[in-house]
């Protein structure tokens, strides 16, 4: 098998059979397949899935488990389960727009041995499928990106595919779990980058879509903000293992605390975001307005809601 495709599903009965008929719709010159775990669905998730495993035997594997194990916990069953060379994610709310996505991906891993992960822009949409926003992601941003992921993460998971072979040699799923991370993509992808090559391929080739349970959107503010500490301990430990490059510790923390400030506009909490500016620490002149003018950041950035 060349390429695995990842899609671990809870409860998306609405969306799943657009995510697989864009697996469907894919036009490779390579075996591919789809890997569909259910992570005990309350829905008619697994029923969905299970049909179209059934029609498609020769390109589907369905699983559906008899207890829950977790977002990271499906990822690590469904890997399990592969022998490709590289792998794809296609999370069951969202799907693919370009029907050459993974052939395009494969040939430029196939063609570079450096190459440990291949990204293009993608859509943002809401739940009925209406485009709300596209990144616009550059030619730039690509090469050694070990440094600007630390700062951000930049790729969103339904345009990447990445080596297997890589990720066995520089990621650890078990250490997600006990490190109790929130994502399986941000570990994951700092590990790729920490140590090969990141090629961006252009064009939109994915849509995202965003619900209101999506983990990064929701709505309670304590649960956004757990999720934004996650992704700070995923960077904190990316550094122990690889080290920061030439970022400084300002640079690393003034960046977490940038995030955080953007979130606590966004959903309104003023409080909170004259108290993350307060640990901004000056290091140039936009980290000195983020610390001791945060009005004129807030200004800018008009996104707290009315």
């Amino acid at each position: 098998m060349m390429i695995s495709v990842l899609m671990p599903t809870y409860n998306h009965e609405r969306y799943i059979g657009q995510a697989i008929e864009s697996f469907l719709a894919q036009k490779c010159d390579f075996p591919a397949e789809l890997l569909i775990s259910n992570d005990k669905s309350t829905d008619r998730t697994g029923e969905i899935a299970k049909r179209y495993a059934e029609s498609y035997p020769d390109k589907i594997r369905f699983f559906d488990q008899p207890a829950n194990l977790g977002l990271i916990g499906n990822y690590k069953f469904l890997i399990g389960q592969s022998t490709a060379r590289y792998f794809a994610i296609l999370e069951s709310d969202d799907f693919w727009i370009d029907e050459y996505k993974l052939q395009k991906q494969v040939e430029v891993m196939e063609a570079d041995p450096r190459v440990g992960l291949v990204y293009t822009n993608w859509q943002v949409v809401d739940r009925r499928g209406a485009v709300t926003k596209v990144s616009d992601v550059d030619a730039a941003m690509q090469g050694d990106m070990y440094e600007q992921e630390i700062l951000s993460n930049i790729w969103a998971a339904v345009t990447v595919c990445f080596s297997a072979e890589k990720f066995y040699r520089y990621c650890s799923i078990d250490d997600y779990i006990a490190q109790g991370f929130r994502t399986f993509d941000y570990p994951t992808w700092l590990g790729l980058s920490a140590r090969s090559k990141v090629v961006f391929l252009p064009g939109c080739t994915a849509a995202y879509r965003v619900l209101d349970s999506s983990i990064s959107n929701n709505a309670d503010w304590n649960k956004l903000r757990e999720f934004a500490q996650s992704n700070k301990r995923i960077v904190d430990y990316s550094i122990a293992r690889f080290g920061q490059g030439s970022l400084s510790d300002a640079q690393v923390d003034n960046a977490h605390y940038k995030g955080m400030m953007q979130l606590a506009l966004m959903y309104g909490r003023k409080k909170e975001f004259y108290a993350y500016a307060r640990q901004i620490r000056p290091i140039d002149l936009k980290t000195f307005v983020l610390r001791y003018l945060p009005i004129a950041f807030a200004l800018k950035n008009r996104k707290i809601k009315r």
